[in-house]
C-alpha cells in the first residue's frame, strides 16, 4: 500500500460490527477506542481497511436505520477502503489455514481472508476483538499477533487511552513482536487490484514475511 504518512488500519467483522452495534457486550474502553479510531479516520490522519466479505459477514436486515447510516456514512469516505477478495488474496488465504490446521489449529475461511488481506496490503495495524474474552483459546487471532504463518502482522485489541491525543492500542498478553532475526521485512509489490473507493485510484500492495519464508516476489530468503 502506498505510504501516505497516515497510519493504516485494518478492522475484521467482528471489529466493524461491535463499532456499528455500539459495542455491546464489550468493555467501555473497547467501544472507545474503536471511536477514536473512528474519529481519527473521520479527520483524515488515518487509513481503515477491510475486506469485501463484511458485505456477507455484516447482517444489515438486523441493523436500525441509524446504525445502517453509521456504516454507509464510514464506507462513502475516500480513506476507507473496501478490499476485494481476489486470486492472490485467496492463495494467502489458503496457506495461513493450511499452515495452522497442520498444527491442529483451526482458522475459519473468513478470519484467514481477513488476515491474508492484510498482510498483502501492508497495513500497520490489524484490530480485532477476536480472543478478548475470559476464555482464551487457540484460535483467537489476537494470539498471532506478531507472526501470522510466518508473516509479520501486528495483530492488537483497541483500547482508549487518555494520554493519548488520538488512539490508544494495549499490547495483548500473548503479543510476541518479531525481534533480531525474526524482524519484521519489507517488500514492495505490484499494485493489486479491487480496492473500492469513490477515486477508483488504486492503492499499491506490499507485504511482509519473517526470514526463511518465500516473499510474495518468488524469492526465497537465506535462514541465517
Amino acid at each position: 500500500m502506498a505510504r501516505t504518512g497516515k497510519k493504516t488500519y485494518y478492522w475484521d467483522s467482528c471489529t466493524l460490527i461491535a463499532w456499528v452495534d455500539g459495542g455491546k457486550g464489550h468493555p467501555p474502553q473497547v467501544i472507545a477506542g474503536l471511536d477514536e479510531i473512528a474519529g481519527e479516520v473521520t479527520d483524515n490522519k488515518a487509513i481503515l481497511c477491510t475486506s469485501v466479505i463484511i458485505e456477507t459477514e455484516l447482517l444489515r436486515g438486523k441493523l436500525t436505520q441509524e446504525q445502517a447510516l453509521k456504516l454507509q456514512g464510514l464506507f462513502k469516505r475516500r480513506n476507507v477502503l473496501l478490499i476485494n477478495l481476489d486470486s492472490r488474496i485467496a492463495r494467502r488465504a489458503s496457506e495461513i489455514r493450511n499452515y495452522y490446521n497442520e498444527r491442529n489449529v483451526k482458522i475459519s475461511s473468513p478470519d484467514s481472508i481477513h488476515l491474508a488481506t492484510a498482510i498483502i496490503y501492508g497495513v500497520d495495524e490489524f484490530h480485532t476483538l477476536d480472543g478478548g474474552g475470559e476464555r482464551p483459546r487457540p484460535n483467537d487471532l489476537l494470539r498471532l499477533n506478531g507472526n501470522v504463518a510466518g508473516y509479520s502482522l501486528h495483530i492488537r485489541m483497541p483500547v482508549a487511552v487518555q494520554s493519548s491525543l488520538f488512539t490508544g492500542v494495549i499490547e495483548n498478553p500473548n503479543d510476541r513482536r518479531p525481534s533480531g532475526k525474526e524482524s519484521e521485512k519489507e517488500t514492495t509489490e505490484s499494485s493489486p487490484t479491487g480496492i473500492q473507493r469513490s477515486s477508483d485510484r488504486l492503492a499499491e500492495g506490499e507485504t511482509t514475511k519473517t526470514e526463511g519464508v518465500t516473499k510474495e516476489n518468488g524469492r526465497k530468503e537465506s535462514s541465517t
